[in-house]
Parts: C-alpha cells; sequence; structure tokens
C-alpha cells in the first residue's frame, strides 16, 4: 500500500473542502494546497492527524 499523502489544490474551493474530509474518513494522508490558510481554520478537519497544510 503506498503511504504517500494526496496533494489537493484548492482546498477552500467548493471541490476541494469537500474532497478532503471524504479522504480523510477514508484513512488517507493528505497534502491540502491553499493560498490563505485562515480560509481552512473554520472548518471541522482542520486540525485532523493525517492531513498537511500548505
Amino acid at each position: 500500500m503506498n503511504h504517500d499523502p494526496i496533494l489537493v489544490t484548492g482546498a477552500s474551493g467548493y471541490i476541494g473542502s469537500r474532497l478532503i474530509p471524504m479522504l480523510l474518513y477514508k484513512g488517507y494522508r493528505v497534502r491540502a494546497m491553499v493560498r490563505s490558510r485562515p480560509k481552512l481554520d473554520c472548518k471541522t478537519w482542520i486540525n485532523h492527524p493525517a492531513l498537511e497544510v500548505v
């Protein structure tokens, strides 16, 4: 099994903000790319241990 993180660009956008929690729920490690980190602060999944925000 590959343990490399999945890169999601546009993490604060419509698709990215719905895709990331689904990937985390399924056990994937996620690297989320976002221009403005504060836009993600309101997301419930922001502190997930398998998430890296860049």
